[in-house]
């Protein structure tokens, strides 16, 4: 057993020494201020450790990480986890974040299509679509003649190829991924006119069964997986954060 004095209880610091004014330059600041980061104090190993889990490219294996209530493990995993996203990954054959939207499938009513789309074009789309739906609402009552109970078809095939033909334009560049999806609602609507009239036999009955819920529902997108906020935060990988127990 050693008696210790006061003097070897206490460290002396140089201060010319350190290589900061305040504490607050020793938190770990990214290379941009779009997210939170947070210093890995005296957990060196532990940041080293969860920084190799996260950048591991291989499917089938978890991170766990363990700590007591209020050590700051979500939050240490959180900033880890936005800064291996924004690193330009060395993989060249993995793909860009993408969009994951599900449409109407036309020929299997019970099976959604899946689509996958660049960057921001989930949500385009969806708009673009449901902008669609309102125009279409308000032209198919002059689709249809109730007194010769005839559809005037050349009238509404016009205004839907040039309504097909808007939408090609604005999603020109990435037009393989749903050009088939534009020519099937075209022909979906267009059936769906003859078929009305051929089913509406009574002369006073009201438009309120063209304007069918059920029928505009098919023009729907549903935006499944939407990257626009990791894109917009310069990150290349997604972030999921689950705050439920």
């Amino acid at each position: 057993m050693q008696k210790l004095t006061a003097s070897d209880l206490n460290a002396s610091i140089n201060m010319n020494q350190l290589s900061f004014n305040t504490t607050a330059e020793c938190l770990v600041h990214p290379a941009n201020d779009r997210g939170s980061s947070h210093a890995w104090i005296a957990q060196a190993d532990a940041k080293k450790a969860a920084m190799f889990g996260l950048s591991m490219q291989q499917s089938g294996f978890n991170l766990l990480v363990l700590g007591v209530q209020g050590s700051g493990r979500t939050s240490l995993m959180q900033s880890a986890m936005r800064e291996v996203a924004m690193q330009a990954t060395s993989v060249s054959n993995e793909s860009p974040l993408q969009d994951l939207v599900a449409v109407y499938h036309f020929e299997r009513a019970q099976q959604a299509t899946l689509i996958k789309l660049p960057c921001g074009l989930g949500t385009k789309l969806r708009a673009e679509m449901d902008q669609f739906s309102r125009l279409l609402m308000l032209e198919m009552p002059k689709f249809v003649e109730l007194d010769k109970q005839q559809t005037p078809k050349a009238d509404a095939e016009a205004w839907l190829n040039k309504a097909v033909a808007d939408l090609e334009k604005t999603f020109e560049a990435h037009l393989s991924a749903f050009n088939q999806y534009f020519q099937l609602f075209k022909y979906e609507t267009l059936a769906y006119l003859s078929a009305w009239q051929m089913s509406n036999t009574d002369g006073e009955s009201s438009l309120d069964n063209l304007i069918s819920e059920a029928f505009f529902a098919r023009f729907r997108v549903n935006v499944l997986v939407d990257h626009s906020s990791s894109m917009v935060q310069g990150m290349s990988r997604p972030v999921i954060y689950d705050n439920d127990p």
